[in-house]
């Protein structure tokens, strides 16, 4: 039997992103995520928490290595407010995989979220 979806373990970032968002915000935010239900609707709601920008400055060491041609920036809603937390943070809040959440920034970046399941 699969083990049920919890929220995660603080992400110990220094900006203390996991520490801004309350006990109970917390379980609400977990709490509306899983009524979703629905994988896809979860998908959709999870890509309008993401934002997707072109990185504002390139800096490598020797010019050569392979460098990163956009940024995401997570936020999860409380009420009406939005609050920016790391990936991380983001994930431990919904209960949900690194891997989901790249897959959902490379379909935003590719510009074709959401089209069929995968």
């Amino acid at each position: 039997m699969k083990e049920a979806r919890k929220t995660g373990n603080d992400c110990k970032f220094k900006y203390k992103y996991f520490e801004r968002v309350t006990e109970e915000d917390r379980a609400c935010i977990f709490k509306k995520f899983n009524e979703i239900g629905d994988k896809i609707l979860q998908d959709t709601y999870l890509s309008g928490l993401i934002s997707v920008f072109p990185v504002s400055r390139v800096r490598t060491k020797d010019g050569s290595g392979h460098s990163r041609t956009v940024s995401n920036k997570y936020t999860v809603r409380l009420g009406k407010q939005s609050n920016i937390v790391c990936k991380k943070a983001f994930c431990a809040l919904h209960g949900i995989s690194t891997k989901r959440v790249e897959r959902l920034a490379m379909c935003l970046k590719q510009d074709d979220c959401l089209t069929s399941p995968k």
